[in-house]
Formats: C-alpha cells, sequence, structure tokens
C-alpha cells in the first residue's frame, strides 16, 4: 500500500452571510465565518493539488473583503513542495476560490469535469445570481479553451482535451493509481 500525506492548506477566512451556506434556519447568525481551503496529498509519486485556491491580487480583482494567509504556492512551500514538482491538479469547480485563473503551476496537468464547463459556458452565467462565485477573468482564459475544442491549445501553451473518466465532484477516475466510479471529464495539460 501506498504511504500517502494529506495537507489541508488555509488560504485564509472571512465573515460571510449564513445563506451563503443555505443556512436558512429560523435561529441562523446572520454571518458565518468561511475558511477557505485547498488540498495536497503527497506520495512516492508526487504531489497532487486538489483545487488551488487563489492569490491576494484576485481579492483586490474581486474586491472580496477577506483575512488572507498566504499564496497558495508559499503554504507548499512551507510543507516542503516546489510547485515545479506539481504535475497533477484536480479543480473540483470553478468558483473563484478554487481556480482563480492563476498559473501557480506551470508544469501541472489540469482536471475539470464536463459538466462543470458546460455550465460556465452556459449564457446565464452573466447573471450575478450564477455568476457571483466565479472569476470572469479566469472563466473567460478557460472558456476560450473549452470552446476551442479537444486536444486544442493557445500561446499559453495550455491544452484541453476529452477524458472519458471521472467520479465524484469530477475527479479523474485513473490519477496515479487514484479509481473512481466512470463519467466525463476536461484536461488540460500547462507546457513546459
Amino acid at each position: 500500500m501506498k504511504n500517502r500525506r494529506i495537507y489541508m492548506l488555509k488560504v485564509g477566512e472571512r465573515e460571510a452571510p449564513s445563506i451563503n451556506h443555505l443556512y436558512l434556519e429560523e435561529n441562523a447568525p446572520p454571518r458565518l465565518l468561511t475558511c477557505m481551503y485547498f488540498w495536497c496529498v503527497v506520495d512516492e509519486t508526487g504531489p497532487v493539488v486538489i483545487d488551488q485556491g487563489f492569490s491576494a491580487q484576485t481579492l483586490k480583482d474581486l474586491n472580496i473583503p477577506f483575512r488572507f494567509e498566504a499564496e497558495p504556492t508559499e503554504l507548499l512551500r512551507r510543507i516542503g513542495i516546489d510547485v515545479q514538482d506539481v504535475r497533477t491538479v484536480i479543480l473540483t469547480h470553478l468558483h473563484w476560490d478554487h481556480y482563480s485563473g492563476e498559473e501557480f503551476f506551470p508544469r501541472a496537468t489540469y482536471f475539470v469535469q464536463q459538466r462543470e464547463m458546460d455550465f460556465v459556458v452556459n449564457p446565464l452565467i452573466r447573471y450575478r445570481a450564477l455568476g457571483r462565485f466565479y472569476n470572469p477573468a479566469a472563466l473567460e482564459k478557460i472558456v476560450l479553451l473549452h470552446r476551442a475544442g479537444s486536444s486544442s491549445s493557445t500561446e499559453t501553451g495550455i491544452f484541453f482535451q476529452a477524458s472519458p473518466r471521472s467520479g465524484p465532484a469530477g475527479i479523474p477516475r485513473e490519477v496515479r493509481g487514484w479509481s473512481w466510479k466512470p463519467g466525463k471529464a476536461v484536461r488540460s495539460s500547462a507546457a513546459m
């Protein structure tokens, strides 16, 4: 059996209205503390990052009040991970706190579930009720790649191609020995 270490890395926290958490109880507090994390799983094949967090610049660009702990790259450095060693990033979904468009991991292959891509290319995403949890600049980048089609690339060296395997929350079924139920995903590789 493989020896895996799992790290939960806190990017920061903020107070948010209870309704953001679908916390609809009568006596709910008006605001709740929301902590933002990403994950890093490390085994003998190297680190796998699940979601990737965001930068202080994203918070500034989106005008989000936030108590920021550190950049994701710094949090990984603190546990001994060099960003150049990250070869796999799994994005559970594309909300700004999971993917904000920064290219923290230049050598990584990114996995995104196909259903999430279908959702973000829907014209209704431009309405605040649906689009408020996304970073418009990050979506523009990823949507352009998605619309370009399977195995396409841009001058940035990011490639997308359809993959027939994904599991719960769009996590790919086969990533370095992990396995889940069949589904569909989109894969992106950043060139070295």
